[in-house]
């Protein structure tokens, strides 16, 4: 009996050890058709997804971010808008943050900029320009993910929401509880002391880098 099942295991063992790469394949094969219908059906839905997946889908594809990016000069002082953020991540829970949000697929980025604008700032707003970009570090500067934040210029079209947890800061303002990415944001813009010079030194690096590059210079 038990050579039997020492013979029984090592022809078993031959089998898969033989059969081995077309076993994986068609395994791959059977997990590539269920993803293939699970994401039909997100189509279908509308491209809603439900809240228990988000964060596993979030730490697997880069999504982008509206950062609805507000200032106001007020004499001298040069200010941000900020918001203390209230939604469903843990860590960034009471952190003070750049108007922002997951964009939502389908939706262009004018219509979440007013989606953010309308549920954060308490209005809607003009698109001026997307002024700067940054891919979050995975796995270290955000729970779910590494999302590609966009920080798009926005004028609102009414008054701001002011609040205790909604509030316009100056550079040497910018509260302790700020998220590091925003403040890295926020300390470059407000440095320049005004949008005026901002969106100037933008527009002169950007020249710059055109004529700099070797096609474009002049034999």
């Amino acid at each position: 009996m038990n050579l039997l099942l020492i013979l029984f295991g090592v022809l078993l063992v031959f089998v898969l050890s033989v059969y081995a790469d077309d076993i994986r394949e068609k395994l791959e094969l059977a997990k590539a058709k269920v993803l293939r219908r699970l994401l039909l059906d997100v189509q279908r839905n509308n491209y809603r997804w439900h809240d228990l997946v988000l964060p596993v889908i979030r730490g697997t594809v880069s999504f982008w971010a509206p950062e609805v990016v507000v200032t106001r000069q007020v004499g001298s002082d040069f200010e941000i808008y900020l918001a203390k953020y209230k939604g469903g991540i843990p860590s960034l829970e009471g952190t003070w943050n750049i108007p922002g949000a997951h964009h939502r697929n389908g939706r262009s980025i004018a219509q979440e900029c007013n989606r953010v604008s309308r549920d954060q700032l308490g209005c809607e707003v003009d698109i001026v320009d997307i002024v700067e970009t940054r891919l979050w570090e995975k796995g270290k500067e955000h729970e779910q993910g590494y999302p590609l934040s966009l920080y798009v210029l926005c004028v609102p079209k009414g008054p701001v929401r002011l609040d205790e947890d909604h509030a316009f800061f100056s550079l040497d303002q910018l509260p302790r509880g700020l998220n590091p990415v925003h403040r890295e944001f926020a300390e470059k813009l407000l440095g320049h002391g005004s949008i005026d010079r901002f969106l100037e030194q933008r527009f002169k690096s950007a020249v710059q880098m055109v004529h700099s590059h070797p096609q474009n210079r002049a034999a």
